[in-house]
């Protein structure tokens, strides 16, 4: 899937990178790769294991700069389970808590991206939020983790935010990619489907979208010609969800589009 979504002309961002797995990958199919990871045991090791395949910047992202509490929830009082840390705290089970730089995604000047996997435990919203003016301007492909249990207005904020700027979303059920006007929480995020802490599936559990600018050419993934009902969702989303809330159309995307083209092909021009 990533041969298809990532441009090897352009960087790829792994936000939440944990050990690397996915920045192990987008790096096979990227010019470069950009890992943030807040967590310095685990900055540490990306840095150790993937080399001068990726940098790696020690901080969490959030729509705030500072200094955050990252909660990392332990088991048996003891191990850690360092792929649920959030700055967001759920429930009151035992968390170890270490004190973290906090950086939007706009400040780093980032550019030429074209890929983007998020991956934050319930902070997802915010990280869009902290990163927009690099999405509107460059127009990356985005996967993105979001989940109603870390979140009440999880995963309809991020379907909102994202139609609003003219992307359209999908979800992967039985072999094929579905528009997120299809997703249904109760029915295709039960939390009683949850994996089991051996990681064994009971059942239907869906927490990975898949976002693509509504100007792009649908890569040649099963499902992703359906692409008219995302767009209708993307610009139609629930009343509940965006009340109020200002819509802007897909023109717009394709403005984007074609205004990051020229930036960067005048960059070209200059080198």
């Amino acid at each position: 899937m990533l041969q298809r979504l990532c441009d090897k002309r352009r960087i790829s961002l792994d936000i939440g990178a944990n050990r690397g797995q996915f920045a192990y990958f987008l790096g096979r199919y990227s010019s470069d790769v950009v890992c943030f990871e807040p967590q310095p045991q685990l900055a540490s090791y990306l840095r150790e294991s993937l080399g001068g395949a990726a940098s790696v910047r020690q901080c969490a992202l959030s729509d705030t700069t500072g200094r955050g509490t990252l909660h990392i929830p332990t088991i048996d009082g003891e191990r850690e389970n360092d792929g649920l840390a959030s700055l967001v705290q759920f429930d009151d089970r035992p968390a170890k808590r270490i004190d973290v730089d906090v950086r939007r995604l706009d400040d780093f000047g980032l550019s030429d991206v074209g890929f983007m996997k998020i991956d934050v435990e319930g902070m997802e919203t915010a990280v869009l939020r902290g990163g927009m003016r690099l999405i509107e301007r460059e127009r990356p492909a985005l996967l993105v983790e979001s989940e109603r249990r870390h979140s009440r207005a999880a995963p309809d904020s991020v379907f909102s935010l994202l139609g609003r700027i003219g992307y359209c979303g999908f979800f992967w059920l039985g072999g094929h990619w579905h528009p997120v006007s299809e997703f249904n929480v109760d029915a295709h995020q039960n939390e009683r489907n949850l994996p089991d802490p051996h990681g064994q599936s009971h059942g239907c559990y869906i927490n990975n979208f898949l976002f693509l600018p509504n100007e792009r050419d649908a890569p040649a993934l099963p499902g992703l010609a359906r692409r008219e009902n995302a767009r209708v969702f993307a610009l139609e989303p629930s009343a509940a969800s965006v009340a109020n809330e200002p819509q802007r159309n897909r023109a717009s995307g394709r403005q984007s589009m074609r205004q990051a083209d020229r930036r960067r092909r005048a960059a070209s021009a200059r080198r």
